[in-house]
């Protein structure tokens, strides 16, 4: 697991990891619980999508939080992958 960097949405602290073994970039809430809010799939995709975790649902329909965090995990993922 590797940390590719914590984003703000709305007052949250998003913190965002890179599971290399699934490759796949989980997003999790720093200080809320439940913490995991979803998981962004990459592989065998032709774009990325985001997973939301079903206690989250109504706080990701917001002012497309959902988009933002996956827009996040895809930049952090991409420049970590090139690096």
């Amino acid at each position: 697991m590797t940390l590719l960097g914590c984003v703000e949405v709305d007052g949250l602290a998003v913190e965002l990891v890179w599971s290399r073994l699934s490759d796949t970039v989980l997003a999790d809430f720093r200080d809320v619980e439940p913490r995991r809010i979803g998981t962004a799939l990459f592989n065998g995709r032709p774009e990325p999508v985001f997973v939301a975790q079903p206690g989250h649902l109504d706080w990701l329909g917001y002012e497309n939080r959902e988009s933002r965090i996956l827009t996040a995990a895809v930049r952090l993922y991409r420049i970590r992958r090139e690096a």
